[in-house]
Order: structure tokens, then C-alpha cells, then sequence
């Protein structure tokens, strides 16, 4: 079964996770610097059975677009030209979940969580695509 890669794409840093083999827990990969995210995924595809990347986008409650929603969009874009499935999928207290997740861990300001984050936005598509939603 191909598996489900998790972005976190902000505008320093990118947060990857991707799927178990079956699908139903997401596991936190890799945090990269933003202007290797294209190259990255791209050498992930080739490397992993990926299919499916789902794409947290953080709309703003206002609904009007922004440079991160933007920029979101356009590697979705790019992403989605070599082949795969994109979904975006909102990321409305990703990081806050993110953060509650490693809490104890380290200090927060010396934890990179974008990998984290990724993770959570990927929980939330698996749990709605198993979930039958």
C-alpha cells in the first residue's frame, strides 16, 4: 500500500511527516529549511511510495488570502505536477496541538516542532479517511 506524505510548509521552515504502510498513524520524518521543500519531496516521491501529500494550509478566519496561504498554494501546485495527489487540508491549531504533544520534552523555544505539526495535520486526513468522512 503507498503511503501519505504530511507538509507543514511555512515560510522558514518545512515540517514533513508521512504515513505507517497501512495508513493509519502518521509519524513525524524531518524538518527542512523552506527553499528545499520542492527538492526534497521530489527526491522523496522517487525514494518512498508516496501517492497521496496532504498540505496543511492555514487560512486566515477571515478568509482572505495571505502571503503563507499563497505560497502554500504554489508548491501545492508544483507538488501536484509531478504527479500525485495534493489535498490541503486546514491546519487551524496544528502547532498548538504540536506543542502540547512535546510539552515536557525539551524547552519549548529549542524544539524545532514543524515535524510534529506535519504529523497532525496528516492524523487529522487519516483519521477523517478512516473515519469514512
Amino acid at each position: 500500500m503507498s503511503r501519505i506524505l504530511g507538509i507543514d510548509y511555512g515560510a522558514k521552515r518545512t515540517g514533513l511527516a508521512i504515513s505507517d504502510p497501512s495508513n493509519k498513524y502518521a509519524i513525524p520524518l524531518d524538518v527542512i529549511n523552506s527553499t528545499r521543500t520542492y527538492p526534497h519531496i521530489k527526491q522523496l516521491l522517487l525514494d518512498e511510495d508516496i501517492h497521496t501529500v496532504i498540505i496543511g494550509l492555514a487560512m486566515p478566519m477571515s478568509g482572505k488570502l495571505n502571503t503563507q496561504v499563497t505560497s502554500t498554494m504554489r508548491i501545492a501546485d508544483r507538488i501536484r505536477k509531478l504527479g500525485v495527489d495534493v489535498v490541503l487540508e486546514s491546519e487551524h491549531l496544528t502547532s498548538e496541538a504540536a506543542h502540547d504533544m512535546v510539552r515536557g520534552q525539551v524547552a519549548r523555544s529549542d524544539v524545532r516542532i514543524d515535524d510534529v505539526a506535519a504529523a497532525v495535520i496528516l492524523q487529522q486526513y487519516l483519521n477523517s479517511k478512516n473515519s469514512g468522512l
